[in-house]
């Protein structure tokens, strides 16, 4: 039997006894104490409270009937030294109760308790250590007054009482043991809280005056008291130097500071006091060298701090030596870029933090630093975890208690860590939690506010860049001229906060086009400039700043003067630190852009060469982050300028088309894909007319193919080739991620030294990426590694029926036809931007093509559908109809091309040439989605009796009624008949749609569809929910929320009566083909039917009805059903009933198989 079980069994034979023994029984007192011997045993070894407390209670009764019985009289002194004993025991293990800091709780009602206990020993004059229990009654009686308010009327005389307590105790002790540093230690902070000295340093010297002439014994925890106190009243005089230098920001001051340090006289045994010296010197010269920038005062401060770190200090003064020295040296790294210094001071931040309740340092400040050193990390190696580690460390930081001033500051310092992860990720949520913080870190009055709200109104610029949100504008103003306003003259931020105020005003001026806005832009960067040394490196990014000013001056001036200065300050930009910029690619961007604005102008040749050969080195520099040259390269290809030889575009877009697939990553979350793939609009379009203008038709589809459909294809992937890579060749895969990691890496740094140690890493380890790519495509199958599918590939998918793309842009319009042997050309003379774009908004708005074109005579000539379909020799119609499917790439997005036609009433319909009757049409976004369909339906499994899911919304929250959709849904059900097993979800919520769709083979919705102007991926279909108080309100079944699921494997048809469901109504995100239809599609439905823009609602209840009849009558349920030509059909019967009138029939498509 162990111990502790032993004395259990002691404690409950005990109670037994004497629970049977009468109440005054002369054994009681015995078996009282020979229990608390026992539960005084049992608590030391489980450190359990609870057991010294139950021991007390047994004492207090023993004691009770001791005072009552005579009997009993050999036993009161022995229950007064148990007490008195027994509570020293219980309070040692009591860890709460000696803290002296901020996060001292105790239980007052238990400490009450035993404060009346003692106090009655004491008074029972049996004690044999009086002085020691003396003390430890002033220790409890003073902790307990701490709990009450200073308003308390018993407040002061329980703080003289514990004063009185602690000090008869020390003045009578006859030997120093454990509990005697603690009694002075408390007297001393008490005496403080009475003189209200804890920050005056001559009440502190008092007070340890005063403690040396009536302690018996000088200590070690004394004489610190002591040389501290004394210490700092002689270090005063220096220290109040230190102040008047923050105050006034006055060098004189700080001169003098170090000054009287250096001169004071140090006895040679002090360390102590020599430590402090020279930690007080170093910390001067650290300030010192942050203004004027001297090396000579920064290397002098690391030695010290060095030689301070070392020396032989309590640990409490330890900790601060070693925390200022990890400052020190984050400060040679911002001269020096090495980050060896980083990685040593978070080695010396790592043993402060461990050594922190030792210390007199705040440990948040020691988390703060240890924080920042992660983010400087993070910043030059761009690593996950080490983002992670700053921001749980500095989450740790504010998570502690107090200092609550200090915390605001982190939170402004997590808020620019969150910020750099923005800029190299392009995660919104990243950016937004930013602005939260920032928000946060700038509400509250205190040094270094002027900072955070500059950078906060940076956040909000980013923001509105990125969302073009008026809110984000106007906060971006309101708290850049907070910043201002709080900044004084001669404070060192103020250029930064100038040059934040002039982009403000500059992003109001181009949104609302007033004049006075760009002019105090102009204003507040030329006193940035001005009130900066040329050789600092800010000075150098003002120019780019001033340049961009200028340059939008001009454009609402068009006074070429503002342009010529605009190009001087870029090129004033560009020849300063040029190959130490790792934004190098922006500022040769921003000169190129202004140099083409000039050629466009004047028409001057030497502009123009300049224009291309920068706008090339930008898109080409690798040492420049992919988006930001992707960018740059949509500039070049759309730039409007007279060009007679684009060969230079050629090489733009060959490099553009690389980088989209290393800016648009397969990690991106959707909405910061859309943000790449809209500062690339176009791209691939145009190099596909490039291309076909330099007669390679087989490199145009290629280029068409890859730089169309990132989003669409990185979820069909769910896999790239990096995921085949790693599978097949698992070390070349390590290569290259380490290579891709180390080549973005982030090296955002106002620093000259930090972008010269690492710029040179960076153009390494992107050639070193380079080699790594090349060596990967020399492997089987890894041939097109990152640059998409070989004209052969593609071609495989043309087996069932020709591939049409309809690419149109400013330069040319053509139609590629990809068949399994062959890609061809065919011009189409008779297409443009213009034209395409009336066809469209004709067939939308249902209006007369002859009502809007520039000259009444045209009439919508389908001359590039018929060269196309004459090509194929397709066209005239014959008795069979051959399958094509469409692309539209360019200004051709979202084209009817399968109703291409001639429908005016002056025509005779019968003899015109049309799509409808020529071919059986279907589309795909792209030839890789076709592929994935068709993999799809090879999976599918169809049952006797299909399952269909009717979904219908007769009325929806907040819109028109629908009331044909009745009459539809009874179509469909009497068309289909006994052929399905039906289930109908009528008013359904999205989640009810989402959990039906999965399992069910055809889909049917009635109800109202909307596509986003703004973001393709929150178009959506409406449903309705019950909101939380059980009102019926809106609910959305977006494409976001259908491009995260995946259907069970026997999904065939869905079929979307509703609005615009193969609509992409963002012109930017237009070669994505997100929509309703193709969202459908990639969640595993091989065949959708779609709109592409309003439709009827009782020509959606006739063509249902149709459709569904003749799946039923061609032989449902088989999967060889052409759903193409099923539709195809309805739609020839509506137009037969309505033959000049297409915006009636023309928008319902096939996307799919």
């Amino acid at each position: 039997m162990n111990m502790d079980s032993y004395d259990s069994q002691i404690i409950e034979d005990t109670l037994i006894q004497i629970s049977s023994l009468p109440e005054k029984h002369d054994s009681i007192p015995y078996l009282l104490l020979r229990m608390v011997c026992a539960l005084r045993k049992r608590g030391m070894e489980n450190d359990d409270r609870e057991d010294y407390e139950f021991a007390l209670c047994q004492l207090d009764t023993g004691l009770e009937l001791s005072k009552q019985n005579p009997s009993f009289q050999i036993y009161p002194g022995l229950f007064y030294d148990l007490i008195a004993d027994l509570i020293e025991t219980k309070y040692q293990g009591y860890k709460s109760f000696w803290q002296l800091g901020s996060s001292h709780k105790i239980d007052a009602q238990e400490v009450t308790k035993d404060i009346s206990r003692l106090s009655e020993s004491l008074d029972s004059g049996v004690l044999v250590e009086t002085w020691k229990f003396q003390g430890l009654l002033g220790i409890m009686v003073f902790n307990l007054n701490r709990t009450r308010p200073e308003t308390h009327v018993d407040y002061y005389a329980e703080l003289e009482k514990s004063i009185l307590l602690l000090s008869d105790s020390i003045q009578s002790y006859t030997e120093p043991d454990y509990l005697y540093p603690f009694i002075t230690r408390y007297f001393f902070h008490a005496k403080l809280t009475k003189r209200d000295g804890h920050d005056d340093i001559q009440v502190q010297f008092d007070v340890a005056k005063e403690l040396e002439e009536i302690s018996p014994f000088l200590t070690d925890d004394i004489q610190r008291m002591i040389t501290t106190a004394r210490n700092a009243r002689r270090f005063e005089q220096g220290d109040d130097y230190f102040s008047h230098y923050y105050e006034s920001h006055n060098l004189e001051y700080l001169d003098l500071a170090i000054d009287f340090f250096s001169s004071l006289d140090i006895d040679e045994d002090n360390e102590a006091e020599e430590a402090a010296r020279q930690s007080r010197i170093a910390e001067c010269l650290r300030t010192r060298h942050r203004v004027t920038s001297s090396d000579q005062d920064l290397e002098i401060a690391v030695e010290l701090a060095r030689n301070v770190a070392v020396m032989d200090v309590h640990s409490s003064q330890r900790v601060e030596f070693i925390y200022k020295l990890a400052q020190t040296l984050m400060d040679q790294y911002q001269r020096s870029g090495n980050l060896a210094l980083i990685e040593e001071s978070i080695g010396l931040l790592q043993t402060a933090r461990h050594l922190h309740q030792e210390s007199t340092t705040n440990p948040i400040l020691v988390l703060r630093c240890l924080g920042n050193c992660f983010h400087i990390l993070y910043m030059r190696r761009a690593r996950q975890e080490d983002l992670d580690q700053a921001l749980s460390i500095l989450e740790e930081a504010i998570a502690m208690d107090g200092w609550d001033d200090l915390k605001y500051t982190i939170k402004g310092e997590m808020a620019a860590l969150l910020s750099t992860a923005y800029l190299l990720k392009n995660d919104i949520a990243t950016l937004d939690r930013a602005i939260e913080l920032g928000e946060e870190a700038a509400s509250f009055p205190q040094y270094g506010q002027v900072k955070f709200l500059s950078m906060l109104s940076e956040y909000y610029l980013a923001r509105y860049i990125r969302l073009g949100d008026l809110d984000d504008l106007e906060r971006l103003v309101e708290y850049s001229e907070k910043a201002l306003a709080v900044t004084p003259k001669t404070h060192m931020i103020r250029p930064g906060v100038l040059s934040g105020i002039c982009q403000a005003y500059t992003a109001r001026y181009r949104r609302f086009r007033q004049s006075e806005d760009i002019v105090r832009a102009e204003t507040a960067i030329k006193e940035a400039i001005d009130l900066t040394p040329e050789d600092l490196l800010p000075s150098v990014e003002f120019y780019s700043t001033l340049g961009n000013t200028l340059q939008a001056r001009y454009k609402d001036t068009q006074d070429i003067r503002h342009l010529d200065a605009a190009i001087e300050a870029f090129q004033k930009r560009y020849e300063t630190h040029n190959n130490l910029d790792w934004f190098k690619s922006m500022v040769l961007g921003h000169l190129a852009g202004a140099l083409g604005l000039r050629a466009k102008a004047t028409g001057n040749k030497n502009d123009l060469d300049a224009f291309k050969k920068h706008m090339l080195e930008a898109v080409e520099f690798t040492g420049s982050p992919p988006a930001l040259r992707l960018d740059f390269a949509h500039q070049a290809v759309t730039a409007d300028l007279s060009e007679p030889d684009p060969a230079w575009k050629d090489k733009i877009v060959r490099s553009g088309l690389e980088l989209l697939s290393l800016a648009c990553a397969l990690d991106l979350p959707h909405d910061d894909q859309q943000h790449i793939i809209r500062s690339s609009t176009g791209l691939a379009a145009y190099g596909c007319s490039l291309s076909l203008h330099y007669g390679r038709p087989e490199e145009a589809l290629e280029r068409v193919e890859h730089g169309r459909g990132m989003i669409l294809g990185h979820l069909i992937d769910r896999n790239d080739d990096l995921a085949s890579l790693r599978e097949q060749h698992p070390t070349l895969a390590a290569e290259y991620d380490d290579l891709r990691q180390e080549a973005f890496e982030a090296s955002i740094s106002s620093q000259q030294h930090v972008a010269e140690a690492s710029l040179g890493k960076k153009r390494g380890a992107f050639s070193a990426l380079q080699d790594c790519e090349d060596e990967i495509r020399k492997m089987k199958n890894f041939e097109w590694f990152h640059r998409g599918s070989p004209a052969e590939e593609l071609k495989k998918v043309a087996d069932q029926g020709p591939i049409i793309i309809v690419n149109v842009t400013e330069m040319r319009s053509d139609a590629l036809i990809v068949t399994q042997d062959d890609v061809s050309c065919v011009p189409l003379i008779g297409m443009d931007v213009t034209t395409t774009s009336l066809i469209r908004y004709s067939l939308e708005m249902s209006v007369d093509i002859e009502d809007i074109l520039p000259t009444s005579d045209r009439t919508v000539e389908p001359e590039g559908s018929t060269l196309v379909l004459e090509h194929l020799g397709f066209c005239p119609a014959s008795d069979s109809t051959p399958r094509v499917w469409w692309i539209g790439s360019g200004a051709a997005n979202g084209l009817p091309f399968h109703a291409a036609g001639l429908y005016q009433a002056s025509l005779d319909i019968d003899r015109s040439p049309s799509c409808l009757d020529c071919v059986t049409s279907s589309y795909t976004p792209t030839i890789k989605a076709l592929q994935y369909a068709r993999l799809g339906a090879g999976n599918v499994q169809l049952t006797d009796k299909l399952s269909l899911v009717l979904i219908s919304m007769a009325t929806t929250p907040g819109q028109s009624d629908l009331p044909g959709v009745k009459a539809e849904t009874d179509a469909v059900k009497s068309a289909i008949n006994s052929h399905c097993n039906f289930t109908a979800l009528e008013q359904p919520t999205a989640q009810q749609v989402l959990q039906h769709s999965q399992q069910a083979q055809l889909v049917h919705f009635a109800c109202h569809g909307f596509a986003d102007h703004i973001d393709p991926s929150q178009s959506h279909l409406l449903l309705q929910k019950r909101s939380s108080d059980s009102k019926v309100e809106l609910d959305r079944l977006t494409v976001e929320a259908l491009l995260d699921v995946k259907s069970q494997g026997n999904s065939w048809i869905v079929y979307l009566s509703a609005c615009a469901t193969a609509k992409a109504r963002v012109q930017e995100l237009g070669d994505e083909s997100l929509h309703l239809a193709t969202a459908f599609q990639i969640a595993g439905f091989p065949h959708a039917v779609g709109s592409l823009w309003a439709v009827d609602d009782n020509t959606c209840a006739e063509i249902s009805q149709d459709f569904y009849q003749k799946l039923v009558s061609s032989g449902l349920p088989k999967k060889s059903l052409s759903v193409a030509g099923i539709l195809q059909q309805a739609v020839q019967k509506i137009r037969s009933q309505h033959p000049y009138n297409p915006s009636l029939w023309a928008p319902f498509v096939h996307y799919g198989i």
